[in-house]
């Protein structure tokens, strides 16, 4: 019985050091950088990410808090991803790095993409970045500078 348990702690242990890995490089942090956040020694996390060592239940819960992440995420083998979503998790990655200032001027530049989002009216309407063709247009809402939208849908 002792086979499968192994497999299965094997397992385990392959998944905690790929996903912590993985979640280290995301942030473009060293495993020292990692070791010193998380309270621990750089040791350590590379016994971790080498799959030699478990992480105690105090340091998946700071790694969890530190990657922003659910310990199922963590602790979970997870599927490849796409270079879509590569590239998501990298820009997600870089953006809990900024300062308070920093995100909240990103997020004052990003209002009329989220607001579009948020309406669902990206996705029923893509925004196209080219001017239209024809007549003269001139945008009546401050978005429509940037996203013009299809003058015969516009409400305004």
């Amino acid at each position: 019985m002792s086979g499968p348990r192994n497999t299965e702690q094997s397992a385990d242990l392959e998944a905690w050091a790929k996903n912590i890995r993985r979640l280290r490089l995301e942030n473009e942090w060293t495993q020292t950088e990692l070791a010193r956040r998380s309270e621990s020694t750089p040791s350590n996390i590379a016994r971790i990410e080498a799959g030699k060592y478990p992480p105690d239940m105090k340091l998946l819960l700071r790694l969890r808090d530190l990657f922003h992440t659910t310990l199922d995420e963590l602790m979970v083998e997870q599927k490849p991803e796409s270079p879509r979503e590569k590239q998501l998790n990298q820009f997600i990655a870089r953006l809990r790095h900024l300062s308070d200032e920093q995100f909240s001027m990103f997020m004052l530049g990003m209002s009329p993409m989220v607001s579009m989002i948020q309406s669902n009216e990206l996705a029923m309407n893509p925004p196209t970045m080219l001017p239209h063709a024809g007549p003269s247009h001139s945008p009546t809402r401050p978005d429509d500078r940037i996203f013009p939208s299809d003058p015969k849908r516009r409400t305004e």
